[in-house]
């Protein structure tokens, strides 16, 4: 019996996972990680993963038909091969066992998430869609993907793009659009697979399903009206640091571990990053925070104090209906509400810097909310513990 906690958490993840996976693909790798954290062994894990994302991507395509982006013939030609592949990787995914597939799967991330961090350029040359060394290089290219995608599956929209991109030539947006209808067939026949060996838990990979249909719709919406531009410079960040995280589990799990001056060296550097991104941080908000004061002070004030209000009143509210509903444990639903009631990241200033959204009054909004946050933290505390939950 799968907790409610586990499904909450899995299907969260296949929604931005979704949304992720339509513009620029590897969305995988948040969802193989979410099973894998929720205690599913490796099989299962990879099989619910199919469930839950093959419609998704089918969503995509069909958004990206629509908008008449997928090259028809290339994509056709490479259905059957991804769907062969597809066949040969699941085949050898079922019948390795499970201590040895979670330490290939630990070894295929990284490799995964560099296919997805790679800068995707535009070229200026001219598209091979025709003549001997297309027939040779677009089939062997699904063929390899295929057999990817169905032993393991993280980042395999990325590993298309790049191919059709690199390989063929074509541009990025026909692309990622025609990627979808081979990610689309190749996800098909490594979940029918998976279901006929029993390979799946239905209590989570139906709800994941569902979300992920719907991140792929946005998601793909999106990508059509705006491109990949801004999830790309997200992805730089988190897939980074998710990336350094797998190298030294990669490095635990061989048992070789770092040279023990390197390891502490990683140590000293571990223990004195968070004070001195916090001293910047610190020099970087109070010049921010001079130019926010700067500004139309009514106004500025009138907005800080509804985002005080949405931020520290309406948003645990919310956050504990939401759980109350879910029928979470009382002492999960305590903690949730508390970190609810918190002020806003200080790093919230960076970010706004990062996509042009006014810093200053984000840097603002970071001060104010977590100053007033002691006040709404407990006033949320004394309501939780009246409620039984603390």
């Amino acid at each position: 019996m799968v907790s409610t906690a586990i499904i909450l958490f899995c299907t969260c993840a296949a929604f931005v996972a979704g949304f992720i996976d339509s513009i620029a693909g590897g969305g995988g790798l948040i969802t193989i990680p979410a099973l894998l954290l929720s205690g599913l062994p490796p099989q299962l894990a990879l099989g619910t993963n199919k469930v839950g994302c093959c419609l998704g991507t089918g969503v995509a395509m069909l958004n990206f038909a629509r908008s008449h982006l997928i090259l028809w013939r290339l994509a056709l030609l490479g259905v059957g091969f991804s769907l062969v592949g597809a066949g040969i990787g699941t085949e050898l995914a079922l019948y390795i066992s499970p201590d040895l597939l979670g330490k290939v799967l630990v070894l295929l991330l990284p490799f995964a998430m560099l296919a997805t961090l790679m800068p995707k350029k535009e070229q200026e040359k001219p598209q091979l869609t025709t003549g001997r060394r297309y027939w040779i290089l677009a089939p062997l290219c699904f063929l390899i993907v295929g057999i990817y995608d169905g032993f393991f599956g993280p980042g395999t929209g990325s590993f298309l793009i790049l191919a059709l991109h690199w390989v063929l030539r074509i541009s990025l947006i026909e692309a990622s659009a025609t990627s979808k209808v081979m990610n689309f067939a190749s996800n098909l026949g490594a979940m029918i697979l998976f279901i006929w060996n029993g390979a799946v838990i239905w209590s989570v990979g139906l709800p994941m399903m569902a979300a992920n249909i719907a991140g792929n719709w946005l998601g793909s919406r999106l990508a059509i009206k705006v491109g990949t531009e801004a999830v790309r410079r997200f992805l730089w960040v988190s897939l980074s640091l998710l990336l350094a995280t797998l190298a030294g589990l990669a490095l635990a799990c061989s048992g070789l571990g770092l040279w023990q001056p390197l390891d502490h060296a990683a140590a000293l550097i571990g223990s004195t990053a968070a004070p001195c991104m916090l001293l910047a941080l610190g020099f970087d908000l109070r010049q921010k925070l001079v130019l926010a004061l700067r500004r139309n002070g009514g106004h500025t004030a009138i907005r800080q104090a509804w985002l005080l209000l949405c931020k520290l009143g309406i948003h645990p509210l919310i956050c504990w209906g939401i759980m109350h509903l879910a029928g979470l444990p009382p002492l999960w639903l305590g903690v949730g509400v508390l970190m609810s009631a918190t002020g806003t990241a200080l790093v919230a200033s960076v970010l706004a810097e990062v996509y042009s959204a006014v810093p200053e009054e984000a840097a603002l909004t970071a001060v104010l909310s977590n100053a007033a946050s002691m006040v709404s933290l407990m006033l949320f505390i004394f309501l939780l513990q009246g409620a039984g939950c603390l």
